[in-house]
């Protein structure tokens, strides 16, 4: 008889193999002489249907475990396998079972019925193959195995190679034949389970109390009662009363209820011991003191007195402290004061004497000061004055009044600031178009002048070239109105691109001017209307974020041409003369050349029909029929 454990599988394995493998070789033979007396009954024929998928000659060879309970993973070892085939395991068809190669296939154990004997089966359209696998059912059990029933003892089962339960037939009467252990303390039996296992039994008896048995001897030591008290001995110890080592135990004072507290706050040594009796050292600590604990708190009967001023902050100093009850005189005050942060760091500061009734405002209360300061009081007298409000001429700056210095006449000063309003414009000079050294002038044409004189001087149209730049032997820019008089007012601070809402303010008089027939998100055009058209287009326009446009006057447009408008980059045939937002008049006024006259709002005097209109690019003015057609520019205030 063979009595195995799963550790032993490795042992049924190489007999099944070797089965096996004898069957797999008469096999062999036999499909081949098979096959031989087919192709002489039937030469020149084969069977190879196109709608089937063919898998010829695929075997088990064995199994890996051959026991097996629900959850096991069984490797199934063979030849020329594939991951098409279908697998039964007993009754339960396996779907997910794991293809790893032609000789090798697994997969998991389902729950089955009951303990026994299964088969497992590969099948494909064509074939079959079998193999037996043992079923514990549970845990997993031992079984005879044996190739006959010679091997194993009359009566008794035990299982074939093909998991079919036997009776064996081998007489095993006599001395050298052992039954199961069925009882504690037998001898001369197996060990066949964890019930009745083998146990050394020398010195037992006194570890086993009176009454008891085990693996047959019986106990010799005495019944004890369980300890019931502190400090007891001869009882059995208890999670209430446990044992505890005292063979350590020194003259050292033992930690108590009622010396508790004082040994803490003592940096004498004490010792106690834990729950399981293990004896601990340890020693109080004299920094447990008033000194040392915060204020109110105890800790161990020690009540805190930290800080106090007894026990200070660290850093304290003859400064005083700042506090609730003072603290908006000392804000209010120059004199110095100490603080802590809640984290404790020392911090000293000084108040602010300024903080008085006369620098607040009226009405206003900061740090119980309630102000006086009226709006009146703040305005700027003159320009000089230092600490007051400034108005629509006079900014307050740095503790000064400051004058915008459009404000200021040319060559006039208030303060240090130096004023740059010009009262007069005069005209520039291009010796390449006329110069002339001889008074009264030469004819025209005439660029043999050495010396550029008043009556040298040209219009800013220049011929249609760029804004002249020379200016009259004598003069300075004090008379000279280019676009330095001009202020870019663009929302984006710059009026560089086609889709800019434009806006040019003249700083001489004070108009702030739209691009050329204005309209928002777009460059300017060249939209030419009648007079009644203009006028309403201004009226009715909301652009740059203002609704309060109209069409300007006669003079306004003759102002604007004076103060030198033609030169916001302009350099002649509508070309633009460099990025930056006062040279790209392109995208401000489209046309400032030949030809273009701008309405105004005044009418002609002798003939209300007609308006005047202004020749930018001359400073032409001139008077037609409402009903003409010119360009707009829009202006406000």
């Amino acid at each position: 008889m063979s009595i195995f454990f799963p550790d032993e599988e490795h042992r049924l394995h190489t007999k099944v193999f070797i089965l096996r493998l004898l069957a797999i070789r008469v096999w062999i033979v036999t499909m081949s002489i098979a096959a031989l007396y087919s192709c002489k009954q039937n030469p020149g024929t084969a069977d190879s249907p196109a709608d089937e998928e063919t898998i010829n000659g695929f075997f088990i060879e064995s199994v890996s475990p051959a026991i097996v309970t629900s959850g096991d993973e069984l490797t199934v070892y063979g030849s020329q396998f594939t991951d098409k085939l279908t697998v039964f395991l007993g009754d339960s068809e396996i779907t997910d079972y794991t293809f790893v190669s032609a000789r090798e296939l697994r997969l998991k154990v389902p729950t089955l019925d009951a303990s026994k004997k299964i088969l497992l089966q590969l099948k494909s359209k064509r074939e079959e193959a079998r193999f037996r696998v043992l079923y514990t059912g549970g845990t997993r059990k031992p079984y005879n195995v044996a190739l006959s029933a010679s091997e194993v003892c009359e009566g008794e089962t035990y299982y074939d190679f093909n998991g079919e339960p036997k009776l064996g037939t081998k007489s095993c009467s006599g001395s050298g034949s052992y039954s199961p252990c069925s009882g504690d303390g037998a001898t001369d039996c197996v060990v066949v389970g964890p019930r009745f296992a083998a146990a050394d039994t020398s010195g037992l008896a006194p570890k086993v109390i009176i009454g008891e048995v085990v693996a047959g001897v019986s106990g010799s030591s005495p019944l004890q009662s369980n300890c019931s008290g502190a400090n007891q001995s001869g009882c059995v110890a208890t999670a209430t009363y446990r044992t505890m080592d005292v063979s350590g135990a020194s003259s050292m004072t033992d930690l108590t209820s009622s010396n508790l507290s004082s040994s803490l706050a003592s940096a004498s040594s004490f010792e106690f011991w834990d729950s399981t009796g293990t004896r601990y050292q340890s020693a109080g600590s004299s920094a447990l003191a008033a000194a040392n604990i915060k204020a109110g708190v105890s800790l161990f009967g020690v009540t805190g007195n930290y800080p106090s001023a007894l026990y200070p902050l660290p850093s304290a100093s003859a400064t005083a402290d700042l506090d609730n009850a003072t603290f908006d005189a000392k804000i209010k005050s120059s004199a110095n004061f100490e603080y802590w942060t809640s984290a404790g760091v020392y911090q000293t500061g000084a108040g602010d004497a300024d903080i008085d009734v006369a620098n607040i405002k009226s009405g206003t209360t900061i740090f119980n000061a309630t102000g006086t300061l009226t709006a009146a009081s703040l305005l700027c007298q003159h320009t000089t004055q230092a600490n007051c409000q400034g108005d629509s001429a006079c900014q307050w700056v740095s503790g000064a009044c400051s004058v915008d210095p459009w404000n200021i006449r040319v060559g006039k000063t208030i303060g240090s600031t130096a004023g740059q309003l010009k009262t007069t414009c005069r005209n520039r000079v291009n010796s390449s178009i006329f110069n002339s050294d001889v008074m009264p002038p030469g004819t025209a044409g005439t660029i043999a002048g050495t010396t550029i004189d008043w009556w040298d001087t040209i219009d800013d149209w220049n011929n249609d070239g760029a804004f002249p730049t020379s200016l009259v032997a004598g003069w300075s820019n004090t008379t000279d109105c280019d676009r330095s008089v001009w202020r870019d007012l663009t929302a984006d601070g710059a009026c560089d691109t086609a889709a800019d809402d434009c806006l040019m303010q003249d700083r001489i008089s004070g108009l702030m001017w739209s691009e050329q027939y204005p309209a928002n998100g777009v460059a300017p055009l060249s939209t030419t209307v009648d007079w009644s058209v203009a006028v309403s287009r201004c009226d009715a326009l909301s652009y740059g974020g203002y609704s309060d446009w109209r069409l300007p006057t006669q003079k306004e447009l003759q102002e604007a041409y004076v103060h030198g408008i033609r030169d916001l980059g302009y350099k002649g045939s509508g070309t633009i003369r460099g990025a930056g937002s006062l040279d790209n008049n392109n995208a401000f006024i489209a046309d400032v050349e030949s030809g273009y006259y701008f309405w105004s709002a005044s009418s002609f005097s002798s003939n209300t029909i007609n308006a005047w209109a202004v020749y930018l690019p001359y400073g032409n003015v001139g008077n037609g029929p409402k009903t003409n057609t010119s360009h707009v520019l829009c202006v406000r205030p």
